[in-house]
């Protein structure tokens, strides 16, 4: 039996201990660790993520409490254009006509990524849309700040030379399909019509990105 030494690990093991992935060049082949390194790789990476995350909900709350004792409500900033901005995460849209359902713990969104040649230019019509009531009770989009997803997360993406930016059109519940696909079928109107992704709140919350999470609805 064929063995090799895992780059990590260095120990000597039988090569279909292994991890292998596809190349398209060479079909299946084995990577420089064995599945055992890759296994607690993987599982190490997902905790750095959580602990963010959790450090940055942290932060928000104690934010929170902050403007509460002081009296006050903290306010999400509503104005710009995400390639102009850059000293805060977010972007929102929030609905000022009509009514919507108040969100569940089943909420989640749907993603829309854009260039920056473009996003401007999407984001508001996505934000007029939001406020006059066609689409859900928010929406937000990402801008030049680093602080819109976790740094592992980040950096994963600045090493693919990924530089679009991202919707995000929240829906108050995932199980309520018929919304959820209204919702979708506003954003066509608006120009989005390439197929886009919908992403579950609480796979957000665990901190699940990328191919971490397999998308609730894809239209």
């Amino acid at each position: 039996m064929t063995k090799k030494i895992c780059e990590q690990c260095q120990a000597e093991k039988e090569l279909e201990l292994f991890h292998k992935v596809t190349n398209q060049y060479t079909a299946l082949h084995p990577m420089g660790i064995c599945k055992e390194c890759y296994k607690s790789n993987n599982e190490e990476r997902k905790r750095r993520q959580a602990q963010e995350w959790e450090a940055r909900t942290a932060g928000r709350r104690a934010r929170d409490e902050a403007y509460k004792q002081a009296g006050q409500r903290w306010l999400p900033s509503t104005e710009g254009n995400p390639t102009e901005v850059s000293n805060h995460a977010w972007i929102y849209a929030l609905r000022q006509q009509g009514s919507y359902p108040v969100k569940t713990e089943r909420s989640g969104k749907w993603l829309i990524f854009l260039s920056a040649e473009t996003i401007d230019r999407y984001w508001q019509k996505v934000k007029a849309a939001v406020e006059q009531g066609q689409l859900g009770a928010q929406a937000k989009v990402s801008t030049l700040s680093k602080g819109s997803m976790p740094p592992e997360v980040r950096r994963k993406k600045e090493e693919r030379g990924d530089t679009r930016f991202v919707i995000c059109v929240y829906t108050y519940d995932h199980e309520d399909k018929g919304d959820v696909m209204r919702i979708r079928e506003v954003l066509r109107d608006l120009g989005i019509r390439r197929p886009i992704r919908y992403k579950a709140d609480a796979d957000t919350h665990a901190g699940s990105y990328g191919n971490d999470y397999h998308p609730m609805y894809e239209a």
